[in-house]
């Protein structure tokens, strides 16, 4: 996963950048390193934010009338 892939997803799921630092307990610079490509993404890191953004496409919408 390239960097800017990982911002697809992030984007996707609706995440920022410091809310993905923020749930992983990482510094933000090590995530803005992982999308600009100065790190490398970690392969088990890669999968599960894969899988984030899957679980998100498919839970149910939110119920009418929420608000």
């Amino acid at each position: 996963m390239t960097g800017d892939e990982m911002s697809e997803v992030l984007r996707q799921i609706g995440w920022s950048a410091s809310e993905l630092a923020r749930r992983l307990n990482v510094r933000e610079d090590t995530v803005r390193h992982w999308l600009n490509g100065r790190r490398g993404i970690p392969l088990n890191l890669e999968r599960w934010i894969i899988q984030v953004r899957d679980t998100v496409d498919t839970a149910p919408r939110l119920p009418e009338g929420w608000q």
